[in-house]
């Protein structure tokens, strides 16, 4: 595609900024955030979720459950919940996230509106609509943005704050159940471990009386012995899945500590964005407000619902699934739409509303 043409230029009062005609590049069949540090740490996540369910798997249900009917049913279960977490994280990370298009015009923009005035961003050179941050590792301004996330390497935004939330969701849900499963599991081996069930038996065999010939010391130590190995077979026989070796119990431990500290933290993090989507003012907005000394403007809570999850304003199992959210009018949730090359003729002139410092009026870029 061919690259920005005409360049933009400051002056006049109010900090003017004149836009000629701009065309971007072909969009990417997918989005994508190229940052280093963010693709590692979606990697991480990952290959942690994928941890989880082969020691889920391989270690807990299998060797303890085997071919049971609640074996299939638990490794069935976590299974989905994994798939679902991960299914979520790849949309989150390659949704774009509301970033406005260099080329966008005002969701209310018509021929003949070249005398308003809108805002500008000084650093993407672009319509900046309400509720738009400028992201600085994306570099471009993001509808709604709430932060930028290295997890799933994206903005948190308008357009993949659903996804976000599922991906939360389904982590809690799978170190939640992860837990449950390595409660269950040492409640099931307390008191039977090999060692505790050797020494149970050993204590209730009967003992041979003390022999005063040495044939019969040969024949004791021979019924003692053969008792021993009869007891060491038994002990581990009848419960194997409690018998782990020293690897599948650090493989546990490491699990244990995965399932606590990213449990804990999902839920932090579902608690704060659950006052995202009733409020609809993410931590920007809510710094921005503080700082300003503006109070929030309260929203109808089913408005800020279909916001997030698109659709109607009513519960709906798609909710509950990485799948696309939809807007009967898209062009006025996000605040712009894409302009048709007869229009920018139009649009000529935006104006950028100047901010008051302590050094006198300054342009806005927040």
């Amino acid at each position: 595609g061919e690259a920005s043409a005409g360049a933009a230029c400051d002056g006049g009062r109010g900090g003017v900024r004149v836009l000629r005609r701009v065309r971007d590049a072909a969009a990417p069949p997918f989005w994508l955030n190229k940052d280093c540090c963010g693709l590692i740490c979606a990697s991480v996540t990952n290959g942690l979720l994928a941890y989880a369910e082969y020691v889920v798997l391989t270690v807990i249900i299998w060797p303890w459950l085997g071919n049971t009917l609640w074996g299939a049913l638990h490794g069935v279960a976590f299974t989905a919940v994994v798939i679902l977490a991960v299914a979520s994280h790849y949309k989150a990370m390659t949704t774009d996230p509301g970033a406005v298009p260099k080329h966008a015009v005002p969701a209310d923009f018509e021929p003949g509106d070249s005398g308003k005035s809108y805002r500008v961003c000084l650093k993407c050179d672009s319509f900046k609509p309400e509720r738009t941050h400028h992201c600085s590792i994306c570099e471009r301004c993001v509808v709604k943005m709430d932060h930028h996330c290295p997890w799933v390497n994206n903005c948190v935004g308008l357009g993949n704050h659903k996804f976000f939330l599922l991906f939360l969701f389904y982590v809690f849900s799978a170190s939640a159940y992860a837990m449950a499963l390595l409660a269950s599991r040492w409640i099931h081996c307390t008191g039977h471990t090999p060692s505790r069930r050797r020494d149970r038996l050993r204590g209730r065999r009967n003992h041979f009386p003390a022999g005063s010939s040495p044939q019969e010391a040969v024949i004791e130590a021979a019924v003692e012995a053969a008792a021993d190995s009869a007891i060491d077979t038994v002990a581990s026989n009848v419960f194997p899945e409690c018998d782990l070796s020293t690897g599948s119990h650090v493989m546990l431990f490491i699990l244990l500590l995965e399932a606590i500290l990213f449990g804990l933290f999902t839920m932090c993090m579902m608690c704060d964005q659950w006052s995202v989507v009733l409020t609809s003012a993410t931590k920007i907005d809510r710094l921005k407000n503080e700082k300003n000394g503006v109070s929030q403007t309260k929203r109808d809570v089913c408005m800020n619902l279909n916001e997030v999850f698109g659709g109607e304003p009513r519960f709906s199992l798609t909710w509950l699934l990485p799948t696309e959210v939809r807007f009967s009018r898209p062009e006025h949730v996000y605040g712009f739409r894409v302009h048709e090359d007869a229009e920018m003729d139009d649009l000529t002139a935006l104006i950028v509303e100047p901010v008051e410092t302590g050094n006198g009026p300054a342009l806005s870029n927040v």
